[in-house]
This record gives C-alpha cells, structure tokens and sequence, in this order.
C-alpha cells in the first residue's frame, strides 16, 4: 500500500453546490498528485454534479436532471466495454442500514456499499485505478490490491470521509507468474 507522506490526511472544502452530489473543494486536484489523470480515460460513477478532469471523461448517474453521459444505476450492469477505463472514480451515497442518505437528498433507493464494485473493477483496465469516496474503509476488491488509504475532511461538524484506492492487477503477470510491477 503506498504511503501518503506529505500529509497524513487531506482538509478539503466542503462543496459548496446547490445539488449536494459534488466531490469535496480541493479533491480532484490532490488526487491528480497521487494518481494522474489528464488525458487519461476516467469514468465517474455516481458522478452527481462533479467536475470532469477531461473533455472525454464518463460521467455515469441516474438523475436525468444532471445530464449524465450515461443514464444508468451504477448498481447494474453497465454499458460500458471492459477493462475501459484508466481511473475510475466513485462517490455514492453514503448510505448505511442505518443512515440513508440517498433517498432524501437524490430520491434514490438505498445504495449498498458494495453493490457497484463488480462493475468498477470490471470497466477499469489492468494497472487502471479504482478511488472509491466513502464513510467506509472498503475491503480490497477481487482482483485489486490496495494501493493508498487518505482519509479526508471537509471541515467542522461534518463526517469524515476516506479514499479507499484500488489498482487492478495485471491478471497475466500478477496471477499466472506470480510478478509484480
């Protein structure tokens, strides 16, 4: 797992949007340090009213009303081709059998906090990246290793959330031979 030396966690500003489905103030552009993403192929899932990082990125949601690229639950299959992307990026509700957050703030069922892993790994190409935005520190997903762990606040009296970041293995070299990069 790599280390975030430089700080030991990141103080974003809290998104100051009218539709509350944003990334914190500041995330994109740290993230970038840790994992560059310009000209890369990066999807959002859940994507809400988040910045994109190029002119060619996906943003998947099911809200009509955010103008999506793509109209779809992140929870199903999605219609995106296999081992697409180089960065996928993830922002769900924070919804837990005990705080639903999706359905008063987006009118949307309760979203399981695995539920859109599957399909995360499986659109994300071999040595791509999966960022997954929680309250939750997520197990490794099936055929990932953890690559950083940056927990991230966003100011007084609000949760604290934390990057749980992923990198898909190379299935030849990582499975069959044993190596790594």
């Amino acid at each position: 797992m790599k280390v975030i030396t430089e700080f030991p966690y990141w103080a974003c500003g809290r998104p100051m949007k009218a539709y509350r489905g944003a990334y914190p103030e500041g995330y994109l552009e740290r993230l970038e340090k840790v994992i560059p993403m310009k000209n890369k192929q990066v999807v959002h899932l859940f994507a809400g009213k988040s910045s994109r990082i190029n002119d060619t990125d996906i943003t998947v949601d099911i809200n009509q009303d955010i103008e999506p690229n793509l109209l779809e639950d992140c929870t199903k299959n999605l219609s995106i081709e296999n081992d697409y992307a180089d960065v996928v990026l993830v922002d769900p509700p924070y919804d837990t059998d005990k705080m639903i957050y999706g359905k008063p703030l987006y009118g949307t069922d309760y979203v399981k906090p695995y539920s859109f892993c599957k399909e995360a790994v499986r659109i994300t190409k071999s040595g791509g990246y999966i960022c997954i935005l929680h309250q939750l520190v997520y197990k490794t997903l099936k055929h990932t290793d953890r690559y950083a762990l940056i927990p991230i606040t966003t100011g007084p009296n609000m949760r604290i959330r934390v990057l749980n970041i992923f990198r898909k293995k190379n299935l030849i070299t990582d499975f069959f031979v044993g190596g790594k990069e």
